[in-house]
């Protein structure tokens, strides 16, 4: 008799879920004052399971289970993943409402990290409703300003489940205020990730 053979994104969801801390953002480990911790979970392995929980702990995960297979929705967010940091940021520059982000030369140079040309062209046509009254953003803090609004516009939205609480750990950390935006950030993000 064979053993089916298991989900290939379980078997990401379910390694993500026990060893958050050889792949969260390294923002993480001082929120979560674990900061000292971080040198040790990358130089000593044994040391790993441990520190895995106490992540797990600090970060508040109440799951004591992850589940043993995905939606169709759950696996498009999942499918997500790899390019999460680059979607939340274009997700940023959508909530940030300013096309000048997108259309002056050192702005888009700003966002480059996370967004080449073409994603910056897709981007600018993809939103339609363009504030003309939203000022520009220096273009030195451009990057971050869009990557912490873009997790701060899906945090809002995001449906609590462990796939999210997994995925919040791939963005930064942040704790201001949420974002005045009507629409929803997951049609966006899922929206997003079929153009860019």
């Amino acid at each position: 008799m064979t053993q089916p053979a298991i989900d290939q994104s379980v078997q990401h969801l379910h390694q993500w879920g026990w060893q958050p801390g050889g792949w969260m953002h390294e923002g993480w480990w001082s929120h979560l004052g674990l900061a000292p911790w971080r040198a040790v979970y990358h130089s000593r392995p044994a040391c790993r399971p441990s520190i895995d929980r106490l992540i797990l702990q600090h970060r508040g995960i109440t799951w004591k289970s992850l589940p043993a297979c995905l939606d169709a929705r759950q696996r498009v967010m999942l499918a997500l993943e790899p390019r999460l940091p680059r979607l939340v940021v274009a997700l940023g520059v959508v909530a940030l409402n300013c096309p000048d982000h997108l259309l002056i030369k050192d702005h888009r140079q700003a966002l480059e990290p996370y967004l080449d040309e073409r994603h910056c062209d897709h981007l600018l046509a993809l939103h339609r409703g363009w504030s003309h009254t939203e000022p520009a953003l220096p273009a030195e803090t451009l990057s971050q300003a869009a990557l912490h609004t873009g997790t701060r516009w899906w945090l809002r939205d995001v449906e609590q489940a462990p796939l999210s609480d997994l995925l919040t750990l791939r963005l930064p950390p942040v704790a201001d205020a949420l974002p005045q935006v009507r629409e929803n950030a997951i049609q966006w993000l899922t929206k997003l990730g079929r153009f860019l």
